[in-house]
């Protein structure tokens, strides 16, 4: 009888954890850049870690850059992405707009929302 009571004690709930709640699941989002300009899909997410997949489908290559509405780059590709290949950019966007940017002529605006929940209840997250 001792046993089974120290078994169920020991399975209570732990309202504080001692490393903190973990960051949003990363979302990701996919761009297009054409000679009709940079598609964004989906163009609306909550505030956290995104991972954006870039296909350059135009004949020729362009840098690419991640710029808050107060100008400041927070994350640009290595190298110009060279046409038809991919590069991926990683960011912990916070809420507002922000720019992504593949040359001058050729721009979109990501609009960010409140911050997303923590990934605390997803499975098989580092």
């Amino acid at each position: 009888m001792v046993g089974a009571s120290l078994i169920v004690a020991s399975c209570g709930r732990v309202s504080e954890k001692p490393n903190g709640s973990r960051p949003p699941e990363t979302l990701q989002m996919s761009v297009a850049i054409t000679d009709r300009g940079v598609s964004v899909s989906p163009g609306r997410v909550g505030a956290g870690p995104v991972r954006i997949v870039v296909t350059n489908q135009t004949s020729s290559s362009t840098p690419l850059a991640l710029r808050r509405s107060s100008g400041a780059t927070v994350a640009r590709t290595r190298a110009d992405v060279a046409p038809g290949t991919a590069a991926t950019l990683q960011a912990d966007l916070s809420p507002g707009r922000w720019t992504l940017t593949a040359s001058r002529q050729r721009e979109t605006v990501l609009r960010i929302g409140a911050r997303r929940r923590s990934g605390d209840d997803a499975l098989l997250l580092p």
